[in-house]
């Protein structure tokens, strides 16, 4: 069962988080990153799905500052949403991100040189920033249906812009979106592969046979096949460079 706790982060504040522990002995972990409608129970229940697969999993509030984020998404304002989380600052983005990675370090004795970072649609979107950030020190990067090219299409400013860093893409990557995505062109996905592998870069992308946010099971975007398929993978993925990360 996941637990809701709060994490310390690098400029004071306490944020809330989702924390599971694997069920085994695994020192690897991932940081699980939500969508724009905030950290629902779904991430919690994605938590306790990970530590029965033995990966100890934290999905920290990115909005534990501004809770008044989510107000807008409810009503479809998704530009006014994302106006206030930009509004923050994307140092604090990164930062509350690696101070999850030290609550998983510090709580389940987690390798801080094993842990992935994921998440979906806006999470997508910092993960690809988190695995793009020379700094990082993350392992590994599973985005789903996140922006390449940001948000600057949905009134957001333009930067910052993972696909213009992904040249400095800093970990393995497997990157999942869907074919039938009316929001996020899997074109972006493919172009940010390419710069990354262009680089140097260890990356792949997977695309379903679906539309935006196939992944979450309490929305109607829900497909479950693709879902599942996703699943597979991410574990797979998982399994392979989290294990050579020891």
């Amino acid at each position: 069962m996941a637990q809701t706790i709060t994490i310390p982060t690098a400029d004071g504040h306490q944020a809330n988080a989702y924390l599971a522990a694997a069920a085994t002995d695994s020192r690897a972990g991932v940081v699980v990153i939500h969508e724009i409608a905030g950290l629902t129970a779904h991430f919690g229940a994605l938590c306790e799905r990970f530590a029965e697969n033995g990966y100890s999993a934290i999905a920290p509030d990115l909005f534990s500052r501004d809770p008044g984020i989510v107000e807008p998404v409810g009503a479809g304002d998704f530009g006014a949403a994302l106006a206030r989380f930009y509004a923050l600052g994307s140092e604090r983005w990164l930062g509350d991100l690696a101070a999850a990675r030290e609550a998983l370090v510090a709580r389940c004795g987690v390798d801080p040189d094993r842990v992935a970072v994921l998440g979906f649609c806006l999470g997508g979107y910092l993960s690809l920033l988190a695995a793009t950030d020379p700094s990082g020190g993350w392992a590994a990067a599973a985005p789903f249906y996140g922006p390449p090219a940001g948000y600057g299409n949905f009134g957001a400013p333009a930067e910052p812009n993972p696909l213009a860093r992904a040249r400095n893409l800093s970990c393995p990557a497997r990157l999942f979106y869907g074919k039938h995505d009316e929001h996020i062109p899997a074109e972006d996905a493919l172009a940010f592969a390419a710069d990354a592998q262009a680089a140097g870069g260890h990356v792949e992308v997977v695309l379903e046979d679906a539309g935006h946010a196939f992944f979450n099971d309490t929305r109607d975007s829900y497909d479950e096949v693709a879902a599942e398929h996703a699943w597979t993978a991410l574990l797979e993925f998982l399994g392979n460079t989290l294990e050579e990360a020891r």
